[in-house]
Parts: structure tokens; C-alpha cells; sequence
């Protein structure tokens, strides 16, 4: 919850979706409200733990320019 803010969603209904795009979807939400509410960009990696990706990913957004 942010500033009263509910982004939690109710249970799901039976058989409409895996837990993984229920998992993404309230992801997307809080994150979304995150952006709002810091007014900044949120960045989030979905996928297998890899070796190196934390380096990789920290290489994309250093090298992101400033606005």
C-alpha cells in the first residue's frame, strides 16, 4: 500500500492463469505504482538466476544517459 493506495489484487480465479502470470502481474502493479509515486523509472529482471546477469544488467543501465 502506497499513501492509501491499495495494489494488491483479490485470490484468482481457479485455472485462469499459472502462478507465474499471476506473480508478474502484481509485480507490473506495484511497480507501476512505485513509478508514480517516486516519479522514477523501476527496472526488474524475470528469469533464471544466470551467472553474470547482475553485471550485465547493472552495465545496460549505467550506460543509459541521463536526461
Amino acid at each position: 500500500m502506497l499513501d492509501g493506495e491499495e495494489v494488491r489484487e483479490g485470490p484468482m480465479t481457479s485455472g485462469a492463469k499459472d502462478v507465474n502470470e499471476v506473480v508478474e502481474e502484481q509485480l507490473t502493479r506495484n511497480l507501476v505504482a512505485l513509478e508514480k509515486k517516486f516519479q522514477a523509472d523501476c527496472l526488474v529482471y524475470v528469469g533464471p538466476i544466470a551467472f553474470g546477469a547482475d553485471g550485465e544488467i547493472r552495465d545496460a543501465v549505467e550506460a543509459i544517459k541521463l536526461k
